[in-house]
């Protein structure tokens, strides 16, 4: 295949980057940009890549609510996809 794998949406998600972010998201209500960067240690882009895949991927719906006259905004989880909410937090607790 050609073309950058990341632009395309066909790159692999790092499945513990995303359980973290999952978790992260779901106990902590709403979240924005600079706190998933410092959960999962990504930039802002590729933060917003790996919402994007996981949503192609895995059907997860991870939607970003801006806030009103506001430049920030919030992600929060409509659909765990192929996830189980609480299989998804029991793991992320009992891994170091």
């Amino acid at each position: 295949m050609k073309g950058n794998k990341l632009r395309s949406g066909t790159a692999r998600v790092d499945a513990r980057l995303l359980l973290a972010m999952l978790n992260h998201i779901s106990t902590h209500g709403g979240v924005g940009n600079q706190e998933l960067q410092d959960v999962t240690g990504l930039s802002r882009a590729s933060v917003q890549r790996l919402v994007s895949n996981a949503n192609e991927q895995y059907g997860v719906n991870i939607i970003y609510n801006r806030k009103a006259f506001a430049e920030s905004g919030e992600y929060a989880i409509e659909d765990w996809g192929v996830f189980d909410q609480t299989k998804v937090r029991n793991f992320v607790r009992t891994k170091p």
